[in-house]
């Protein structure tokens, strides 16, 4: 709270239309206490005196704005959790997937990517997109509803596609040192926001899961490559879906473990002893990353699905 004080006075010195934005409690935020456009105005007006609501559209956003004597330009808060706007609220988010949600704090809506696949016309998809707008209603989130928050949380993308493409584990696998290659241990058990209890290479980044499609490399073993599961480093392996093409952001779903694609492919800063036998190692291309979303066990012949 202490950065608040100097960035208004930037804002005053360069005359520019200033935005304070609510933390929405979804994903990370969570872990994390917003504080309150009451508590940012209260802060400001001890320094600059008292702000006056200014009665007109700046832009075509949520916030509301506030004039300071002195100040060329604006004060604007959006306060989504202390001072919800669900009645008048106009923000609808499309995804890097396709999938457009009417209402952030919820995974309702429609997969447009599904209609594009289709070759729906130009028109026709402008009248799904205006029903599901003009469908849009408050809804009054309960950002606070820990009940509600955790059905979305295992529902993720319940109402995403009509169908979803299914794949079988054949293989999970772990080392317990970096460097060293990882075995088949037939029951993976993965931690949120973590990674797979036991593997070296889970923590808190971007590439707590690794995943390589079945497929590929039984085509590598055709080349006369010997190789044994975990060989190229994958935590998971994948039957039925061609993973390399799947989107940042997608997620997937096994059990009750959600893992969303964070990476696909890697660069391969030391050649593994299959690229220096072969001349060639799949992961870098092939393989994908994932963070855990949510936690629990998954096993050889489990169903994953991508949603």
């Amino acid at each position: 709270m202490d950065q608040i004080v100097p960035i208004v006075k930037f804002a005053k010195e360069k005359s520019i239309i200033l935005r304070f934005i609510e933390l929405m409690p979804i994903g990370h935020g969570t872990k994390y206490t917003p504080v309150t456009g009451s508590k940012i105005r209260e802060i400001i007006e001890e320094s600059f005196g008292m702000m006056k609501p200014i009665n007109k559209a700046l832009g075509n956003g949520p916030a509301e704005y506030y004039a300071l004597e002195g100040f060329s330009g604006a004060i604007g808060f959006i306060s989504a959790v202390s001072e919800k706007f669900c009645s008048t609220c106009n923000r609808i988010r499309l995804t890097s997937n396709g999938f457009l949600k009417t209402c952030l704090h919820y995974n309702k809506g429609i997969h447009l990517k599904e209609y594009l696949k289709k070759g729906i016309s130009e028109e026709n998809l402008m009248t799904i997109i205006s029903k599901e707008i003009s469908q849009k209603k408050p809804q009054n989130h309960g950002f606070n509803d820990k009940t509600q928050n955790n059905i979305e949380k295992k529902k993720y993308v319940s109402n995403r596609r009509v169908t979803r493409v299914k794949g079988k584990i054949m293989a999970v696998c772990i080392s317990e040192k970096k460097g060293t290659q990882k075995y088949n241990v037939n029951t993976i058990n993965l931690i949120e926001e973590y990674g797979i209890e036991g593997d070296a290479h889970a923590g808190k980044w971007h590439r707590q899961v690794s995943l390589l499609s079945f497929e590929e490399i039984e085509r590598f073993k055709e080349r006369g490559a010997e190789i044994d599961d975990g060989a190229f480093g994958e935590n998971i392996v994948v039957q039925g879906i061609v993973l390399n093409e799947l989107p940042v952001g997608t997620q997937l779903t096994c059990n009750d473990v959600i893992l969303e694609v964070t990476q696909i492919g890697k660069e391969c800063h030391h050649h593994c002893q299959i690229y220096q036998k072969m001349g060639e190692c799949i992961m870098p291309k092939l393989g994908i990353f994932a963070r855990v979303l949510q936690g629990g066990t998954v096993s050889n012949g489990d169903t994953m699905e991508v949603c």
